[in-house]
């Protein structure tokens, strides 16, 4: 990947730096310097002294960015050149907007059904419970099957059953 630096010309940049300043040129570079899905949860919000101060929207994510900080402080040292940065503060801002949190139903598969009679169990709560638990555990994923191997392997055990 080609350095910003390479891309706009050091001429540029550095009329931009000295238009803006070098904390808002940062923050204006932000997303480039440190990627886009990062840059989508976090924000430069200060320099100070020889740290940057990073915006996150909540502990969850400055506990879990505390080891990005060298690699965020690399990739913004490389950019600047004669500004050397030496520390990363990340800081809780509940004004930045939270990720939005993944509906775990939405990526669930439906549950098969049972090729086996349960009947036999005569308490309706503990039929349920079983048939659902077999449900999740017939459902999940078999380590080095295919997603094609899966539906063959129970569509052949739903055929055999039903001879």
């Amino acid at each position: 990947m080609e350095s910003l630096r390479s891309v706009l010309g050091a001429g540029l940049l550095q009329r931009i730096e000295k238009e803006l300043g070098p904390e808002s040129t940062l923050r204006l570079l932000w997303p480039h310097l440190v990627g886009a899905q990062l840059a989508a949860h976090t924000k430069l919000k200060a320099i100070r002294g020889g740290a940057l101060i990073v915006a996150v929207p909540d502990r969850g994510w400055r506990r879990s960015l505390g080891a990005l900080d060298r690699m965020i402080l690399d990739a913004v040292n490389r950019w600047s050149g004669e500004h050397a940065y030496g520390a990363v503060e990340f800081v809780e801002d509940p004004q930045m907007p939270r990720p939005a949190k993944i509906a775990r139903t939405a990526r669930r598969r439906p549950l098969p059904e049972l090729d086996f009679d349960t009947a036999m169990i005569s308490d309706p709560e503990l039929r349920a419970a079983f048939e659902n638990s077999a449900r999740k555990y017939l459902a999940r994923p078999v380590p080095g099957a295919t997603a094609n191997e899966m539906k063959g392997e129970n569509a052949a055990a739903k055929k055999a059953s039903s001879h």
